[in-house]
């Protein structure tokens, strides 16, 4: 047998733990041939060779060393057949010693163009890949007053280290075009997703620790920041330590695709932020997907739209909807001991239980309310439709929302007696079921088919300590009639 080629590649060095893979061309020659890798002149076997690592393809033309041994070794195929042998020529492996884990702190806001793998931007000098490879189970910290981009790839990425901090105070800072934060100045940090179309980014431990997280757009500068034209996809673990904002960043063009989806699974107590660019409602929304989140600290919506589409994926947590944004869940959101506080929207199609609710800054008192009765009362708050949002199929109101605290709902004053003195031109009311000790109007209209609050208030006066009340008002036996309504408060 004939070699035409050298293995592939001529040299090749790794850390210990990583895998080392050879190849090289069949050998040229009649007859059966069989193959044998060696190391260092000695024959290889599969499975654990004690020195080097695991090895797997040693009859064949590709070799794969999961590396376990720091080194040098010289790698060769020897091919066989019946008319003799012959050896390929050497591929030199060297396996670098790991390590211990250590710590590496990102020094700045990166420029245009670097990415969590620019290592003059740590403190150490290296790049996440390579501490990652070096220094295996090592943490980055991103520290207040400084910003990480993600590499500007698009499509499937993974951060390479096992943990990735981002610090701050948890006050949100919309860094349009990267120009508001400022090392040493700003109090909060930022990772800055730069992939051009839609990401998907794995981390195995993301930690929100007073920090934020950008679905920005291209990595190419301020004047282009926030073109992303692609869903942000977060998967992993997503620890919300402390205060966190996921947003989308206001230096955007028309028409941009922003949504961040959360498919990691969520955990940890403090509140997470949620903002997008704008508050139109157009496909810019936060998607949580993970149906074994064990977060429980709080939602904010302060602009944008919260869906939770997996199972439970919102938790049993208080939210809070501000002004422009909005609040959709796939499923009915069964939260008995948290408070929905709604000054924005609810794009609401499921059958919802809260411990309380407060709409527009008013309570509301216990009872199950459809999406009819809620409309009437506040239809700001509750549309009747709106703009179908990325992952859901939903887009016209229904569904239902069950209070179980909150104000006693409004009594019914009982008038149990009245009685007329044409003599005297007095009328007598008598009455119970009132606020004890609380006050009462007593309104009045000749005109039965006159609205309501158009009656006329002709007095007021104060529920004794049971709630009774008994009152005497002047009546013209003129009129031909009168009618008389006693209203608390």
């Amino acid at each position: 047998p004939v070699f035409t080629q050298a293995p592939t590649p001529a040299t090749l060095t790794v850390y210990q733990g990583q895998s080392a893979q050879f190849t090289i061309a069949p050998a040229l020659g009649a007859g059966t041939i069989s193959y044998k890798w060696q190391s260092n002149g000695m024959n290889l076997t599969n499975g654990n060779t004690a020195g080097l690592g695991i090895v797997s393809g040693a009859t064949t033309s590709n070799l794969i060393i999961v590396t376990s041994a720091a080194g040098s070794f010289s790698l060769n195929l020897v091919a066989s057949s019946l008319s003799g042998s012959s050896t390929s020529s050497i591929s030199a492996l060297t396996v670098l010693a790991i390590q211990p884990a250590t710590t590496a702190t990102l020094l700045d806001v990166q420029a245009v163009n670097n990415d969590w793998n620019t290592a003059s931007d740590w403190d150490l000098d290296i790049g996440a890949v390579l501490l990652a490879s070096q220094y295996p189970g090592s943490t980055n910290i991103v520290p207040a007053g400084t910003v990480l981009n993600t590499p500007d790839l698009g499509g499937a990425m993974f951060f390479p280290g096992s943990r990735l901090i981002l610090q701050g105070d948890g006050n949100f800072v919309n860094n349009g075009g990267d120009t508001v934060i400022v090392t040493g100045v700003s109090t909060t940090s930022e990772l800055r997703a730069s992939g051009a179309s839609s990401s998907f980014i794995y981390f195995p431990d993301l930690q929100m620790a007073g920090g934020q997280l950008d679905n920005s757009g291209n990595n190419v500068g301020n004047s282009n920041a926030g073109q992303s034209q692609g869903l942000l996809d977060l998967t992993g673990e997503i620890d919300i330590v402390s205060n966190a904002t996921f947003y989308s960043d206001s230096g955007v063009r028309t028409s941009s695709l922003r949504t961040i989806k959360i498919g990691a699974w969520l955990t940890g107590s403090g509140t997470i932020q949620f903002s997008a660019f704008d508050a139109s409602f157009n496909s810019n929304n936060l998607v949580v997907t993970c149906t074994s989140n064990t977060f429980n600290g709080q939602w904010l919506v302060t602009q944008g739209a919260l869906l939770g589409s997996g199972l439970n994926s919102l938790g049993t947590n208080s939210i809070t909807v501000g002004t422009n944004g909005a609040l959709e869940t796939l499923y009915n959101l069964n939260d008995p001991s948290a408070t929905l506080i709604l000054n924005g929207k609810m794009f609401l199609h499921s059958s919802d239980v809260f411990h309380a609710l407060t709409v527009g800054g008013v309570p509301v008192s216990p009872g199950t309310y459809s999406y009819a009765a809620l409309a009437a009362a506040y239809p700001t708050n509750f549309p009747a439709a709106w703009l179908l949002q990325i992952g859901s199929t939903f887009s016209n109101a229904s569904g239902s929302i069950t209070v179980l605290t909150g104000p006693p709902p409004p009594q019914s004053v009982t008038i149990t007696q009245s009685s007329f003195s044409s003599s005297l031109g007095t009328l007598t009311l008598a009455g119970t079921n009132g606020v004890a000790a609380g006050t009462y109007h007593v309104l009045t209209t000749t005109n039965l088919a006159l609205p309501y609050n158009q009656w006329s208030v002709i007095t007021n006066g104060t529920f004794d300590n049971t709630g009774a009340f008994n009152i005497t008002l002047p009546f013209n036996s003129a009129d031909s009639q009168g009618f008389f309504s006693v209203k608390s408060p």
